[in-house]
């Protein structure tokens, strides 16, 4: 069964009733699947549907500009928290700030948060851009570019805290093969 940690939809809770708009987006989402993430303990897997649920809900309350902004705001909170701060803080000591080594972070973090939820694949393009496939989607994931749209304005906040001025964005996903596509780009920020 495809799940994610119930730490990461309690994180994006707790940014999403910070919003202004955080009554909206909980609305949409309902209070049902609310009590669902609230109630669970954060090492918890729970059901795909409620990441899904919870990102459409943020875009239909919001709209996509600032649903963007609202996933890169729960990363940001979420990469100093209990499911990847541990991660990220091994990964500056061991690495440094080098935006070329960070998706292997990516691969590390995926697995802490998305159980049955694909596999990372990454390929140097040049010394300033990788391009990534996740492959081994689970369908209702694959066909949601809603859902992956989010999965590269999270990433893309990896640039700012590497100290990088860079972005994330979906290029290409492919239902049936069950993949999707992403490129990234970077330079010294300044």
């Amino acid at each position: 069964m495809s799940s994610v940690r119930a730490r990461h939809l309690k994180t994006k809770l707790e940014v999403i009733s910070r919003t202004r708009c955080g009554d909206a987006v909980l609305a949409w989402l309902g209070p049902a699947r609310v009590e669902v993430i609230e109630a669970a303990h954060g090492l918890d897997w729970l059901p795909i549907e409620l990441e899904l649920a919870t990102t459409h809900a943020a875009r239909e309350a919001l709209g996509v500009d600032r649903a963007h902004a609202l996933w890169a705001s729960m990363m940001s909170q979420a990469l100093g928290g209990p499911l990847f701060g541990p991660i990220v803080r091994a990964g500056l000591k061991l690495m440094g700030r080098d935006a070329a080594t960070w998706p292997d972070l990516v691969r590390k973090g995926w697995g802490l948060a998305f159980q049955g939820c694909g596999q990372w694949l990454v390929t140097p393009v040049g010394p300033c851009d990788v391009n990534m496939r996740l492959e081994d989607l689970p369908p209702e994931c694959a066909a949601d570019t809603t859902c992956l749209t989010s999965v590269a304005s999270a990433l893309s906040v990896l640039h700012a805290h590497l100290g990088v001025d860079g972005t994330m964005v979906l290029t290409d996903h492919d239902a049936e093969a069950r993949a999707a596509s992403f490129h990234t780009v970077w330079c010294a920020a300044g």
